[in-house]
């Protein structure tokens, strides 16, 4: 290479060096600080962007900067970080000298010589802009939420209104389908009885009879299912003894052989609706009696406890699917393959509008009430 093509060279690399330099410096906020956090050196776009001249930042700490923005122990992190030779990199919000404060992302890098730290160099970019977007875009973000919910809120509650419209009209229907059920029924049962009169000494017929009459009793229950869930009479409170409760509760329920009752309390009173308290735990003992089976055993346990009922009713049946357990007490929804799916729905009424809360869980499946015992 010749004397000439040499220099040309040089000349270029140096036009491009400078390029390069004046890129950064228009680009990039360059500081050097001793051990003692002293600055040293700042390049133009430094001292331009925070509104300084060199001169009165150099010999000067950060602290001229300093925001009140970040507690103490940011800046406690920064220093341990840097002082044990690793490179510190975050966000700080630095103050201007005309009061306006701008967001520099910053990196510190610990410069060593002689396996010594000896001074501190950091390199900063401008990101104001891009946090007032990011902020913008929260509070728009924030405000799209907002107009969600109202609007989610608003279609749940058309969507609620429509539901209690189409419960009204099911309501009435069932009521009118259900009153006008009963009369056929009571005949049935009558009918029955006369022929087990003349006929139940023929054994081959007493399996019928038992038949016909688990049928009768079945079609009776879902009757009362819709009944004891459409209507909505004032409750009507006096104090009544929980065991009397209970007991009047299984005297309407027809209990079969096989399945053992269990009463687990010590008698007290309780403030409540006796005729629909009992209709409640009716319910209850008829949906643990269908999961026993032809076999089983159904416990029933009373206490007091914070001036409060509780009453839990266990069965030994193989219990609910888990899928099912937060379903259970929703209106239609039902397991049995000739369920109304309005049982369970109308014990849940039943106990809210007592003020009080009914809960279920597995294994063994328990249905606990806990009701109010003085409201």
């Amino acid at each position: 290479m010749n004397q000439n093509s040499l220099e040309n060279l040089l000349t270029r690399e140096s036009l491009d060096i400078s390029h390069l330099e004046n890129a950064l410096n228009s680009h990039i906020l360059l500081s050097i600080t001793d051990l003692e956090g002293k600055i040293i050196y700042v390049n133009e776009n430094f001292a331009k962007s925070l509104n300084f001249s060199k001169d009165e930042i150099l010999g000067k700490t950060h602290r001229i900067f300093k925001s009140n923005n970040h507690p103490v122990q940011f800046y406690r992190t920064l220093w341990d970080t840097i002082n044990s030779g690793k490179v510190w990199s975050g966000a700080i919000l630095n103050k201007c000298k005309d009061g306006k404060t701008i967001w520099l992302k910053t990196k510190i890098f610990p410069v060593s010589k002689a396996g010594k730290i000896t001074h501190f160099i950091s390199v900063r970019t401008d990101i104001t802009e891009n946090i007032h977007y990011a902020e913008m875009l929260q509070v728009a973000q924030n405000l799209l939420q907002k107009q969600n919910m109202d609007l989610f809120e608003e279609l749940e509650k058309n969507k609620i209104a429509m539901k209690h419209h189409r419960f009204s009209v099911i309501g009435e229907i069932a009521s009118k389908m259900a009153h006008d059920l009963r009369n056929p029924l009571s005949i049935l049962r009558a009918s029955l009885e006369n022929m087990q009169l003349l006929y139940g000494f023929i054994p081959s017929s007493e399996k019928i009879f038992v038949r016909m009459d688990n049928a009768i009793d079945r079609i009776a229950h879902q009757v009362e299912d819709v009944l004891d869930f459409i209507k909505s009479k004032e409750l009507e409170k006096e104090s009544s003894s929980i065991d009397d409760l209970i007991s009047e509760s299984l005297l309407l329920q027809k209990i079969p052989e096989k399945i053992m009752i269990k009463k687990n309390y010590d008698d007290f009173s309780i403030n409540c609706d006796y005729i629909m308290m009992c209709t409640t735990i009716k319910n209850l003992v008829h949906n643990a009696i269908h999961a026993c089976g032809e076999q089983g055993v159904i416990e029933i346990i009373a206490s007091e406890k914070n001036d409060s009922a509780i009453i839990s009713i266990t069965d030994s049946g193989s219990g609910i699917p888990d899928e099912n357990i937060q379903k259970i007490f929703e209106p239609l929804f039902t397991t049995k393959q000739r369920g109304t799916g309005l049982g369970l729905a109308s014990v849940k009424n039943t106990i809210e509008r007592h003020g009080g809360k009914i809960s279920v869980k597995n294994n063994p499946t328990t249905f606990t009430m806990i009701l109010p015992q003085n409201d």
